[in-house]
């Protein structure tokens, strides 16, 4: 997910010229920026939720989910007096945070610490994403760059980002084995 994040920051404006043939339909950096980081999150909230679904524990994922609507709601209402669209699509970002946030304590106290979500390193992991999609946001903003370079750029991140979750590739097997037992 953080690299279709990048990868929207970095070629929205792009794709969205080739898909439409009209640069003024681009509704800017910060849409891109908020739609990517509701990606991002979705991805790992649905993970939690269909973990917790598979278990039919349901009954706190729906409420989880009615407090991440209001609060999408509220922030939604407030950021588009002064952002426009990309303030309701930074407000559906706010309001996931709620389901980020509780759903993976939710897994592990229902599975009695067999998964472990590890909530601290999803919250690194969250924390560096973040801070290279806040750099490219404000890279994008003053710089103008051409293609050639925002594809260096994005092999950049792809090399440190997979340096960052090589251990979490080979702890798949690990957490499978433990739910066989």
């Amino acid at each position: 997910a953080s690299l279709v994040w990048l990868g929207g920051m970095l070629f929205g404006k792009n794709i969205v010229l080739i898909w439409t043939g009209d640069e003024n339909l681009y509704g800017g950096q910060l849409l891109f920026f908020a739609l990517g980081g509701y990606g991002f999150i979705l991805s790992i909230v649905n993970t939690h939720a269909n973990l917790l679904s598979g278990m039919n524990i349901v009954k706190n994922t729906v409420k989880v989910g009615w407090i991440e609507a209001i609060l999408n709601i509220v922030f939604s209402v407030i950021l588009a007096h002064y952002l426009g669209i990309a303030g309701v699509a930074l407000g559906t970002v706010l309001g996931s945070l709620a389901s980020f946030a509780i759903l993976p304590y939710y897994v592990q106290k229902n599975t009695n610490k067999k998964i472990n979500s590890n909530i601290i390193h999803q919250l690194k992991t969250f924390s560096t994403v973040l801070f290279f999609m806040v750099f490219t946001y404000f890279m994008n903003d003053y710089y103008d760059a051409y293609l050639y370079q925002k594809i260096i750029y994005f092999l950049i991140f792809l090399t440190l980002y997979m340096g960052l979750i090589r251990k979490d590739l080979f702890k798949f097997k690990k957490i499978f084995s433990n739910l066989n037992k």
